[in-house]
């Protein structure tokens, strides 16, 4: 059958099957717990998968992932071992071991899977796929070529990747501008007259209490116990002082606060997610109200789908731990102190286990300041590393939250600095956007190459050059000669063996005869 990937050979070429030309041999055992950390390679289908003293293959080699990660090709140019989830090709007759990695990679290994349940790779399969197969000087020719634009592909790939990491550290400094008051450094000079953010929070205070003393007067109301003078006020328990001298200082108009000023008091302002005895396993469903977790939260945002839902009247059990929009959500294990913002839209939901929600009081903290500044501010990522350290694990709760000191800006300077962040993510987010894309068109670009290689269109044809059929012939002769020494020296073994086996039993013989000790 005559491959797709090339209508017609170029001069030299000739068309053989996979097996005319390399021999795929078994790997051999060699379990995880028998690998004793050695100085040579031990190889699976994916690639190493641990060391050993001993090697089974003594020269270079690739190795094909036969069982799991099937067609997966490795070059290994050291004496390996390679296990038996996988084939190994030990023997190139003078062929460059680099063409047979890059000619097997470029093969469609990966689709001859036969296994329903564990994908695995049937040798006789391969050995019938066609292989147009060039001269031996064009063969390195084209490894030649293959390597200079690989490596010039690698360089271009890795200053994209310095190109990603740059845009990282400029987020981050953006971040860091913005929490020292230098981002918009413009902006109050231009606003001198903006309600400095100490008024903001004894505004806010203030409004928490009158709140308490309305709905604590209800109460006794209900009860029948109208106070006749002030006496219950007196129990109203003021936010604790914060001393700021030890603090950096702050630009005009911010302060600090602790958190549970910010917090809203129409709603738990915090609510950790319901633990296992309140969602069970045998509660969870396919469809239904979804359950936020960890999954929803990444460093740009919130992240869409989810994996756990519930049945409405589950639900209503859970209603204290819902989700809202403009609620912060912060993830108290697994990767602690992620946070994002619950967008628009996402109607009914509720909290895993692993999240704690903050909802912040009206005009106190916008939401997205609050999530800007667990992402960046140093003075607010250095309190959280301090609070969380001394356990087994990192792992953020209440407490913790309400111990942070945060610098809060001016309510009209909160909006400016997240409008800017905003602006300057979205301008830098498109451009990691391009870098992406130049990424994947690079892989796709060595694809490509390739392709153009297999087909002879990567480098120029030689007329002096041996034909690929001389080249064919004469592997197979070399394979032939093989099969037959193996043949033979497997046939002189048995002869060996049987006239030892015969010898033996005749001096058995000749011991009983002379009443002497068996030989055996």
């Amino acid at each position: 059958m005559i491959p797709n990937e090339i209508a017609a050979l170029p001069q030299g070429w000739e068309f053989a099957s996979l097996g005319d030309v390399i021999e795929l041999k078994y790997g051999k055992g060699l379990t995880k717990s028998s690998r004793d950390g050695g100085c040579y390679a031990v190889y699976g289908s994916n690639g190493v998968v641990g060391t050993h003293s001993n090697f089974l293959i003594e020269n270079s080699c690739l190795v094909v992932g036969r069982k799991g990660s099937i067609g997966e090709v490795h070059i290994s140019e050291q004496p390996c071992w390679a296990i038996d989830t996988t084939y190994y090709i030990d023997e190139f007759y003078k062929q460059p071991i680099e063409f047979w990695f890059y000619r097997l990679k470029a093969l469609p290994l990966g689709q001859l899977n036969r296994a329903s349940a564990i994908p695995g790779l049937n040798r006789e399969d391969a050995y019938r796929l066609p292989i147009p197969l060039p001269p031996l000087n064009e063969q390195r020719r084209i490894v030649a070529k293959i390597e200079a634009l690989k490596a010039r592909s690698q360089k271009a790939k890795e200053e994209l990747e310095a190109i990603t990491l740059l845009l990282d550290q400029f987020r981050q400094s953006v971040l860091a501008a913005a929490f020292r008051g230098d981002l918009t450094a413009d902006w109050r000079e231009k606003n001198p007259d903006v309600e400095p953010a100490s008024v903001l929070l004894e505004r806010i205070c203030a409004e928490r209490r009158c709140r308490w003393e309305e709905a604590e007067l209800e109460k006794m109301k209900a009860s029948g116990k109208v106070p006749t003078d002030d006496w219950w006020k007196k129990r109203y328990k003021e936010p604790p002082a914060l001393d700021v001298s030890h603090l950096p200082q702050l630009v005009d108009g911010w302060t600090y606060s602790l958190l549970e000023p910010l917090l809203s008091t129409k709603r738990a302002g915090l609510k950790t997610g319901p633990f296992g005895s309140l969602l069970k396993k045998h509660e969870h469903r396919a469809n239904g109200i979804p359950v936020l977790g960890i999954e929803n939260i990444s460093s740009m945002g919130f992240v869409k789908g989810n994996k756990i839902y519930v049945d409405e009247a589950k639900a209503g059990e859970l209603i204290s731990y819902d989700a809202k929009e403009g609620d912060v959500l912060i993830s108290r294990s697994g990767t602690v102190g992620e946070v994002c913002v619950v967008p628009s839209g996402i109607g009914e939901a509720i909290i895993s286990t692993n999240l704690i929600r903050v909802c912040l009081a009206e005009n106190s903290l916008l939401p997205d300041y609050f999530c800007f500044l667990f992402r960046g501010s140093s003075f607010i990522l250095n309190q959280v590393s301090a609070l969380c350290s001394g356990s087994t694990r990192d792992f953020l709760n209440q407490t913790i939250l309400n111990s942070l000191i945060f610098p809060i800006p001016p309510w009209e300077e909160q909006q400016e600095i997240v409008q800017r962040i905003r602006a300057i993510f979205d301008y830098s987010n498109k451009i990691e956007n391009i870098v992406s894309k130049l990424t994947q068109s690079l892989e796709s670009l060595n694809q490509s190459i390739l392709a153009k290689a297999f087909r002879g269109e990567l480098v120029p044809q030689d007329p002096n050059d041996e034909p690929a059929s001389v080249l064919l012939e004469r592997i197979q002769a070399e394979r032939a000669k093989q099969a037959a020494e193996a043949k033979a020296a497997k046939k002189s073994t048995g002869k060996t063996t049987g006239q030892s086996s015969r010898k033996a039993k005749q001096q058995d013989s000749e011991s009983i005869q002379l009443g002497l000790p068996g030989l055996e």
